[in-house]
Parts: C-alpha cells; structure tokens; sequence
C-alpha cells in the first residue's frame, strides 16, 4: 500500500482568503462569480421552460451564440440589464435590481 501524500503548503480557501485582500482580484473575483451566478440562472430557467438556447435567443432578438456565451460565461462581459430582460420576459420573469447596504463602505 502506498503512503498517502500530505499537502504541503497553504489550502485552496486559505490561498483565496489570501488573494482576496487585493483589491484588483477581489474585484475580478466577484465579477466572475456573477457571471457564474447569472449563467447558471439563464440555463435554469431556459431549460425548466423547455426552450433551447435558438429558441430563447429568438424570443428574446439575440443570436443564439449570445445565450451561449452567457450561459458558459465564455463572454468578458458581465450581460447588462436590458440582456438579462430581453431573455427573462419571455421565460416568465421580471428582472429586479436589488441593492443591499455593505457592512463597510469602499
């Protein structure tokens, strides 16, 4: 039976914790995770109204690559809000903006 290795060095949560206080990662950071966050809401609820992506795409007046590159966050940009509404209101959807108070300001 071989030994099993022992990681050397800091974890995966200890070496993001880490990054996290710069400010230009932290700021990447979260602009992926709302990528992830949308992406994964727009394939849900495309999927769960029974389209595919062409037919949304249609519906909506977008090319069908667009809710492609939206649902695999392959674009560099975060879709804005007229987006996000044009492919929501045909799914049933409202598209609301909510703020929430930082514990901090910036």
């Amino acid at each position: 039976m071989k030994p099993v290795k022992k990681h050397c060095g800091p974890s995966f949560e200890e070496n993001l914790h880490e990054r996290l206080k710069d400010p230009e990662f932290a700021e990447l950071f979260e602009q992926e995770h709302i990528k992830y966050e949308i992406a994964e809401i727009v394939k849900r609820a495309r999927e769960k109204a029974g389209f595919t992506q062409a037919h949304l795409a249609h519906l909506a007046g977008l090319h069908q690559a667009a809710i492609a590159r939206i649902e695999s966050r392959s674009s560099r940009m975060v879709p804005g809000l007229e987006v996000l509404r044009r492919i929501f209101i045909p799914l049933g959807y409202k598209v609301d903006l909510h703020l929430e108070k930082l514990n901090k300001a910036a």
